[in-house]
């Protein structure tokens, strides 16, 4: 798959009831402008982002438990609360994760099962063609944005932080 230097997967995590931390990645695309965008199913097709319509509301989501094993679990690519939905969104809907399933199965055959949840969700990221990972910052960087961006490396960071706190915190 070709590279797409536009396409970003946004990396967030919330703390949930009980002491579970809920990690979502999901997709945008910098507009020309240098803004972050999120895909939309009623992008006209002469619009920029019109070859990101499937990924509205579109990423993948695992949770962790703050026991002593904290690693993700329960990876799984979704489409997670989308507004309303037509037909013509549902059809694409399920192109899309069919195209992901069917991908994700030939990685694993021929590298094996994710070990872990960074690893998964480069697996993830590459089958739209997506190299960059991104996290929002409040405060506003030095390249005019509000986003830290960042290769594999960085998801796998991103992960590796959630799942050793105190590693991080040292």
């Amino acid at each position: 798959m070709k590279t797409d230097p536009d396409l970003v997967m946004i990396l967030k995590s919330e703390s949930g009831y009980g002491g579970v931390t809920v990690a979502w990645a999901s997709f945008g695309y910098w507009n020309l402008d240098r803004e972050m965008r999120n895909p939309s199913f009623d992008t006209w097709q002469s619009h920029p982002g019109y070859r990101y319509r499937g990924l509205q509301d579109f990423g993948v989501r695992a949770q962790l438990d703050s026991g002593t094993d904290r690693q993700f679990y329960a990876w799984r690519p979704q489409y997670q609360q989308p507004y309303t939905v037509e037909l013509a969104e549902a059809e694409l809907m399920v192109k899309t994760l069919r195209q992901v399933g069917r991908a994700l199965e030939r990685k694993q055959q021929a590298d094996g099962p994710a070990r872990d949840l960074a690893t998964y969700l480069i697996r993830t990221a590459q089958v739209f063609g997506c190299r960059t990972f991104g996290t929002y910052s409040p405060k506003l960087r030095a390249d005019g944005t509000h986003w830290i961006t960042g290769g594999p490396d960085y998801a796998q960071s991103w992960v590796y932080e959630l799942e050793h706190p105190a590693a991080s915190v040292a």
